[in-house]
This record gives C-alpha cells, structure tokens and sequence, in this order.
C-alpha cells in the first residue's frame, strides 16, 4: 500500500516539475542585483539630503489613499445603482 503512495506522489511530483520551469540564478546575476541595490541604496541616502524621503512617502501614501477613496465611491455608488435597478 505504502508503496502504492510513494508511486502516486512521485508521479504528482514529476508533473509538478515538468511543468514549472528551473528558476536557477547564477553567481555574476546574484552579484549584479546586489551591486544595483547598494548603488539605488547609496542613490537614496544622498539625494535624501535635499528630497526627505519620509516627504515623499507620505505624499504617495495620500496619492494611494485618494485613489482608494475615489475606487470606494465608485464601489458604493455601482450597488446602489444596482439596488435601485432592481427595486423599481
């Protein structure tokens, strides 16, 4: 019986990846994303000087909290409409 399982659960496993492809990453792109993090990183902290990043931070989060806002009327707005289509 045990058997039986291990057969089923290695076919599964084989379909499973077949299917997917290899996500493999070599040392030099590894290394790459570092050296681009730091340069973005050292980017940030200079230009922090004259742009507070918590300035613009808070000024996306308003952008974000407008939108979802105005996403919200809509929502509510589409089922009363609904509502008052189908009460006469």
């Amino acid at each position: 019986m045990t058997d039986i399982i291990i057969a089923v659960l290695n076919f599964f496993s084989s379909i499973v990846e077949s299917s997917f492809p290899a996500l493999t990453a070599d040392n030099s792109i590894i290394s790459q994303v570092q050296a681009a993090v730091t340069a973005v990183s050292g980017f940030i902290a200079k230009v922090n000087f004259l742009v507070p990043i918590d300035t613009v931070f808070q000024i996306l989060g308003l952008i974000v909290v407008f939108k979802v806002g105005k996403f919200g009327v809509f929502v509510v707005n589409w089922v009363i409409r609904r509502i008052a289509d189908i009460i006469p």
